[in-house]
């Protein structure tokens, strides 16, 4: 295996540091050497490319994607409501054939590889088609499991069983996996006790939209409005809901909360933020996500 020198007009390091007239050495999948140029580094065994005037930065992480619906961008529109969209969302999503779930997939990874992106935590809602993505895409992806649990007639014990065996087949495989019990509202709190105490013995993260809209917000807090009434219409056990905050909820039900990634979290109390401080949850804010609706 031949050893790569990349040589670049300024090289800014992971730590913020920058390297003016700087290379890297690269060999294998590994950096190997990173320092200013000189006339005596050794070239003659090493494949060298200077991008002249570029910038060399490391690669950018993206801490929530949903790559396999890349190809739903632009089709439904937001003006009804949260809970109308993702209704659209969930109608759609049902007519789509794994090679369409595929060539979203692929999609999406090709357009974040052209951002800078170099490394994804996707939420997997196919995760038959995993293996096939991973083979395409020079894309880094760590695959977290969706989980939902509304119409399934399923238990939820036997969900986390299932969730459990996927997890341990892929962490044998050498894949670095987390699970991610999509929100409150589309899942049971016997669920998400089941799922966290299935998974209590393993090393995986997790990610949980939550607090994302007014919609949800309502629903928890008052047990009303246009959420509250489409997911008691959709057979959904409403029982969990009033008087407490989305956080607040999934704080009694979740029992992983340290080792948990909130996405959005919009709609959020005092009390919410001082309950994800001291457990050091960390949050990744979607706001262009958010300004959609």
């Amino acid at each position: 295996m031949r050893e790569i020198i990349i040589r670049a007009r300024r090289i800014v390091l992971g730590t913020g540091a920058k390297i003016e007239n700087g290379y890297i050495a690269i060999f294998g999948s590994r950096i190997k050497e990173v320092g200013t140029w000189r006339r005596n580094v050794p070239t003659s065994r090493r494949k060298t490319f200077d991008v002249g005037h570029s910038i060399l930065l490391p690669g950018l992480i993206n801490a929530h994607s949903h790559l396999c619906f890349t190809g739903m961008v632009g089709m439904f529109d937001p003006s009804k409501g949260f809970h109308s969209w993702v209704k659209t969302i969930t109608c759609e999503k049902n007519k789509w054939t794994p090679d369409k779930f595929l060539r979203s997939w692929v999609t999406g990874c090709q357009m974040l590889l052209e951002s800078g992106v170099t490394t994804t935590l996707d939420v997997v809602s196919v995760p038959e088609l995993f293996p096939d993505i991973i083979e395409v895409t020079p894309l880094r992806v760590i695959p977290f499991l969706e989980v939902t649990g509304i119409k399934s007639r399923i238990d939820p014990d036997q969900t986390a069983t299932q969730v459990r065996q996927t997890i341990l087949k892929w962490q044998s495989e050498g894949k670095l996996v987390g699970v991610s019990p999509h929100s409150p509202y589309a899942t049971t709190p016997r669920l998400l006790r089941s799922l966290a105490n299935a998974i209590a013995d393993l090393e995986v993260p997790a990610m949980i939209h939550v607090a994302e809209s007014q919609a949800e917000f309502e629903m928890f807090l008052h047990a009303d409005g246009p959420m509250y009434q489409w997911l008691a219409r959709n057979e959904r056990d409403m029982s969990d809901c009033g008087g407490v905050t989305p956080v607040q909820h999934l704080t009694k039900h979740w029992t992983k909360l340290q080792h948990t990634i909130l996405i959005h979290a919009n709609y959020v109390t005092d009390s919410d933020i001082q309950t994800l401080a001291a457990n050091y949850v960390p949050v990744v804010h979607c706001p262009r996500s958010h300004k959609y609706f």
